[in-house]
């Protein structure tokens, strides 16, 4: 996870994520999908699919953001 340079778009993607899972803790891939409207899915780049917020999920549980369990998705303190 970078927060610079052409990764810059991708971090500010899982900010918005971070925002999404602290603000509904145990939140999963599809309810995090609905949360956005469909230009924010699909116009802004990333664009946000399934296997893209899993793999947003995934860098945001390895630098010790969320923690993931069972399919859902938690804030750490």
């Amino acid at each position: 996870m970078a927060s610079g340079g052409y990764t810059l778009p991708y971090y500010r993607r899982e900010m918005s994520i971070l925002d999404k899972i602290k603000s509904k803790p145990g939140i999963t891939v599809d309810e995090i999908l609905k949360t956005f409207t469909d230009f924010e899915r699909d116009d802004i780049y990333p664009p946000l699919y399934p296997v893209n917020v899993q793999l947003m999920l995934d860098e945001l549980a390895e630098v010790n953001y969320i923690e993931l369990r069972d399919g859902k998705a938690y804030p750490k303190n």
